[in-house]
C-alpha cells in the first residue's frame, strides 16, 4: 500500500480505491489515502462492512460490492436489502452499489440462452441481469414501498 500513498499526490483527482480482497490490516491505510471512496467486496468478505463504514471519512463514499460478479446465480436481494438498509440510512447518497468485482467472469445476457430449461434459467443471472439486480436494489433502498419496486422484488423471489 506504500505505492498507493505516493500515487498522484496533490493532483486534485477524485479517485476511488478498489480492493477486491478483504481489507484486513490495510483498512486504516486505505481509509487514510486521499481517495474519494472505497470499494469493498462484500460477497467474499461481508464481515468487513461494519469496520469500513465506521472508518469512512465524511468526504468518502462507500462502493458496496454486493452483487456477485464471479458466478452466474441470482442475488438474494432481500438479504442484500437487510444488510444495506441501515448503511443507506447512515450514509445516504454516499452509499454506492456495485458488483463485487468486474462482470467479465460471467456471460453477457441470459436472453441469449434460448434453449435452457425454464426452471434453471430462472435461477441464473448474467452480466445484464446483474446490472438489473443492482438497479432494483438501489430503487428498493431509496423507496421500498414503491409498487414497481415491490413488483420487481416479487419477481426476483420467484426463482
Amino acid at each position: 500500500m506504500g505505492a498507493d500513498r505516493r500515487t498522484h499526490p496533490g493532483t486534485g483527482l477524485a479517485a476511488s480505491l478498489a480492493r477486491c480482497v478483504q481489507t484486513g490490516d490495510n483498512l486504516s491505510t486505505a481509509q487514510a489515502l486521499p481517495v474519494a471512496g472505497l470499494h469493498v467486496d462484500l460477497v467474499r468478505a461481508p464481515e468487513q462492512l461494519a469496520d469500513v463504514v465506521a472508518g469512512l471519512r465524511a468526504d468518502q463514499v462507500l462502493s458496496a460490492g454486493v452483487i456477485n460478479g464471479r458466478n452466474i446465480w441470482r442475488t438474494d436481494l432481500d438479504a442484500a436489502i437487510a444488510t444495506l438498509a441501515p448503511i443507506k440510512q447512515q450514509l445516504g447518497d454516499r452509499l454506492w452499489l456495485a458488483p463485487s468485482c468486474s462482470l467479465l467472469h460471467v456471460p453477457v445476457d441470459l436472453a441469449n440462452e434460448t434453449e435452457l430449461d425454464a426452471e434453471l434459467k430462472s435461477w441464473l443471472s448474467f452480466a445484464t441481469q446483474k446490472l438489473q439486480e443492482l438497479s432494483l436494489l438501489g430503487r428498493a433502498l431509496d423507496s421500498a414501498t414503491d409498487p414497481t419496486v415491490q413488483s420487481g422484488l416479487r419477481r426476483q423471489r420467484v426463482a
